[in-house]
């Protein structure tokens, strides 16, 4: 289950009693869970703060800002929607592009 008792990441669970309780494998903490889940949620680029602001992992934020360089590393929720549009723009420009091409920089 994605994010369940409010984790990052997503964990096996049990659900029963009116109650989630983690489903964890035998000898796996729930804190050495959390810790792998937030080593995976860098490695896949993108990690959600316990404030709700996104912040994208050093290989991620350099990868875009070689398309979008005005993009913080850290975004706010609030701008979320303005940023997801931006990406989706530079997802088709890079689909259309020529194999070996430099993508524009969408606005």
């Amino acid at each position: 289950m994605p994010g369940p008792l409010g984790l990052p990441g997503g964990y096996p669970v049990c659900i029963g009693d009116a109650r989630i309780a983690l489903d964890l494998p035998p000898g796996l903490s729930r804190a050495e869970a959390v810790v792998w889940q937030a080593r995976m949620a860098d490695h896949d680029g993108v990690t959600v703060l316990p404030c709700g602001e996104v912040r994208f992992g050093t290989r991620a934020h350099r990868a875009l800002a070689a398309h979008l360089p005005d993009v913080s590393r850290t975004q706010h929720a609030g701008r979320i929607g303005s940023l997801t549009r931006r990406l989706l723009l530079l997802r088709e420009t890079l689909r259309a592009q020529r194999p070996g091409t430099v993508a524009a920089h969408p606005r």
